[in-house]
């Protein structure tokens, strides 16, 4: 069953590994040096205080896929 539920702290080794793969590489270009540099880039979304949330993509109990949603008066960039 799918599911999406909210990335949460201990979600961050998970993504660490998928945004250092090669083929990730190529459209997020952004190295994370480890577990602390994903939490000091990502705390403001962590934490709530930025607008832009966090899902994990479950399959079957199994990670899957990471997606993050903004909000559509948002002025953020892409």
């Amino acid at each position: 069953m799918w599911q999406f539920r909210s990335f949460v702290e201990s979600d961050l080794p998970i993504l660490v590994s998928w945004r250092n793969e090669p083929h990730v590489l190529r459209w997020f270009p952004r190295v994370f040096a480890g577990i602390e540099d994903a939490r000091h880039v990502l705390a403001d979304r962590l934490d709530g205080r930025s607008p832009v949330r966090m899902w994990l993509a479950v399959l079957d109990q199994h990670p899957v896929g990471f997606l993050q949603s903004f909000p559509g008066s948002s002025q953020l960039r892409v």
